[in-house]
């Protein structure tokens, strides 16, 4: 499991709470989804029960990515990570 995979999973549950549409084909691994299968309903449960408005979580999704972007090696950067990426670059997201 790549290190960048974690925060995908973060920042396409932030894309969900705030955005008009996800990019689309992210999925991840079947390691990953054994790995965090015992932690992930807490994980959704706190996500989901943010209460913050659609420009605040959008705000916080970007940050969130820049701050992982420049932590994370190249090599550990999967091709959704960098998705992820040009969507919030874009403002797609």
């Amino acid at each position: 499991m790549r290190e960048s995979e974690i925060h995908e999973f973060i920042l396409t549950q932030l894309f969900e709470l705030y955005a008009e549409s996800v990019p689309s084909g992210l999925c991840p691994s079947q390691e990953f989804n054994e790995a965090v299968g015992p932690v992930l309903p807490r994980v959704l449960s706190y996500l989901h029960n943010l209460e913050l408005g659609k420009e605040e979580l959008a705000e916080i999704a970007y940050e969130y990515y820049a701050t992982y972007d420049q932590r994370i090696p190249l090599h550990e950067k999967t091709e959704n990570w960098q998705t992820l990426g040009g969507s919030l670059r874009a403002g797609d997201a």
